[in-house]
């Protein structure tokens, strides 16, 4: 999973959110752009296996996907809901091509989670 190494700083136990990002491309976008930490599969449409669930889980309070706003983004996103519970937040990288705000995102993921 890209992006599991950076979660695994001893200081820091607990993250509140950890995003899950469609591809490199937005996990590094997000990084750039943030203070939000971020991970993808090596596609939106390789499974996440309940072992990988749980121990990015063990890492956060809350995860949220940002998948691409197309078919495969949505139905994927729609399928780690039904199987985790795992609600959706906007596209990273269309959000920041699009002129998007930091304070914005924060915003709008602390909405997904409260």
């Amino acid at each position: 999973i890209f992006g599991m190494a950076q979660l695994e700083d001893p200081d820091i136990k607990t993250r509140e959110v950890i995003l899950l990002c469609a591809g490199q491309k937005d996990v590094m976008s997000l990084y750039n752009n943030t203070a939000f930490m971020g991970i993808a599969l090596n596609s939106e449409t390789s499974a996440l296996t309940t072992e990988q669930y749980n121990s990015i889980r063990s890492k956060c309070n809350h995860l949220i996907t940002c998948y691409d706003n197309d078919d495969t983004g949505r139905a994927r996103s729609v399928k780690l809901y039904e199987e985790y519970g795992i609600t959706k937040a906007n596209d990273i990288a269309e959000y920041f091509q699009q002129g998007g705000a930091y304070q914005l995102l924060h915003k709008l993921v602390f909405f997904h989670i409260n």
